[in-house]
């Protein structure tokens, strides 16, 4: 398996412990926790600040290496136990906040809660809760891998991994980015494999063995003579050495939070399974639910209800952002000639120009005293929306708006005393004013 994001300083301290404790003739430890939570161990060696002791005082930082142990150190992406270390009377010794490997050495990292000395016997016990967590998401790795490989293709390679109690991540080679139905197929295979509730398998072999078997490798990773196997049937092999759930239905739930490009040619799935995904969903859940109360319509009715707000939203807004003016300066602004008068008002769409022709219809000045025709111009050079009204029978608006409509590059229409119309070429606006005042002018 890939290895997670490694600290530079942690290795150095890794490789300094190691020869510190070969150099002090330390036995390597045993580590039984693929069977085992809890196991009664030996205190074979104590360090504090980097250094070997015989004994750390209560409330102290320090590293405890036991003889046997069940905590898994950090490898393989999955992340290291924590729990307790308790004196054969049940009392808490030594609280683990984590577990790294140093060559054949166990290091337990954490805090003192009474005084611990070399050769104390005591009761190692993980906990529990995390390590079934952390076991769910790292054996959904290995699924999600495999349904990689078979949706995108074999090319697709592991480039690192990160397990954890709450989440998993996974790195992987690829030019492109995974479609939302190739995301799917993924989810679908993985979840595919949780209900078969295949066993989980684990052998030991010698690496030749592995590879003939068809058991997937980390390039560039070094193995030693004998490795481990991970198999779920028919759908999953990889050399790993890390903890796992006895059946893939033990996962419950798979879901891939997110997909993206991490560097060139490689990406990052984060997912969660188990409890944490059925938490979310949960949660996911009683958001729906609050949603649909707030809007007063069944789940299946919520794209089209949110929708219909959202075009609302955006009509609103861009009534709000037009820049309609009052009426008095409307009115001020009509170029009057004759029986016509108009004005051109930038960036005003549609609706704000019937706002102004309803603010001015209501005005009995602008007819009977400067003008029977009013025209109003907004939008832009290239969208030329415009309103007209008109107080004279022999020039009904919807006449005038065809007219003019065409001189835009567009059309109109409406009633006798209230039209309006769009066009799309505004340049050609003033030009059209000037004809439609002619023909307005030019009749008796």
């Amino acid at each position: 398996r890939a290895r997670g994001d490694s600290s530079i300083a942690g290795d150095v301290f890794t490789s300094s412990t190691a020869g510190a404790l070969q150099a002090a003739d330390i036995s390597s430890t045993q580590f039984c926790g693929w069977d085992e939570d809890v196991v009664a161990a030996t205190v074979v060696a104590l360090l504090s600040d980097d250094s070997l002791v015989e004994s750390l005082e209560a409330n102290r930082a320090g590293v405890v290496v036991l003889d046997t142990t069940p905590f898994y150190p950090e490898g393989g992406g999955q992340v290291g136990d924590t729990g307790i270390l308790s004196s054969l009377k049940g009392k808490a010794v030594f609280q683990v906040l984590d577990t790294k490997s140093a060559d054949a050495f166990i290091l337990h990292s954490g805090k003192t809660t009474e005084a611990i000395n070399i050769g104390d016997e005591v009761t190692a016990a993980i906990q529990s809760s995390n390590r079934r967590a952390t076991e769910i998401h790292h054996t959904a790795t290995h699924l999600l891998h495999s349904a990689l490989r078979r949706v995108v293709g074999e090319e697709v390679g592991q480039a690192g991994s990160l397990v954890t109690p709450d989440r998993l991540r996974f790195d992987y080679t690829t030019d492109k980015a995974l479609s939302d139905g190739e995301k799917a197929k993924v989810e679908a295979l993985v979840q595919d494999e949780i209900t078969k509730n295949h066993a989980v398998r684990s052998e030991t072999c010698s690496l030749d063995a592995a590879r003939e078997e068809g058991a997937i490798s980390l390039f560039g990773e070094k193995y030693g003579d004998e490795v481990r196997v991970v198999d779920v049937p028919e759908f999953s092999k990889e050399l790993c050495g890390g903890t796992h759930v006895p059946h893939t239905g033990a996962i419950g739930l798979f879901v891939i939070l997110s997909d993206k490009s991490l560097a060139a040619g490689v990406r990052r799935i984060e997912a969660i399974a188990g409890p944490a995904a059925v938490a979310m969903w949960k949660e996911d859940r009683s958001y729906l639910k609050t949603i649909e109360s707030k809007l007063r319509v069944p789940r299946e009715q919520l794209v089209e209800r949110l929708e219909s707000l959202i075009g609302k939203s955006r009509k609103a807004d861009k009534s709000q952002d037009s820049p309609v003016p009052s009426p008095d300066k409307a009115l001020s602004t009509l170029q009057v000639s004759g029986k016509l008068g108009w004005a051109f008002f930038p960036g005003v769409e549609a609706e704000g120009l019937r706002v102004i022709a309803d603010s001015l219809r209501k005005d009995a000045a602008v007819h009977d005293v400067l003008c029977p025709v009013v025209l109003l111009v907004g939008g832009n050079q290239t969208s030329v929306p415009f309103a007209i009204l008109s107080d004279l029978s022999e020039f009904p608006a919807n006449e005038l708006a065809k007219e003019f409509g065409k001189s835009v590059g567009g059309g109109g229409g409406g009633r006798a005393d209230f039209a309006q119309g769009q066009g799309s070429k505004g340049e050609t606006v003033e030009n059209g004013a000037q004809l439609l005042s002619q023909s307005l002018n030019n009749t008796a």
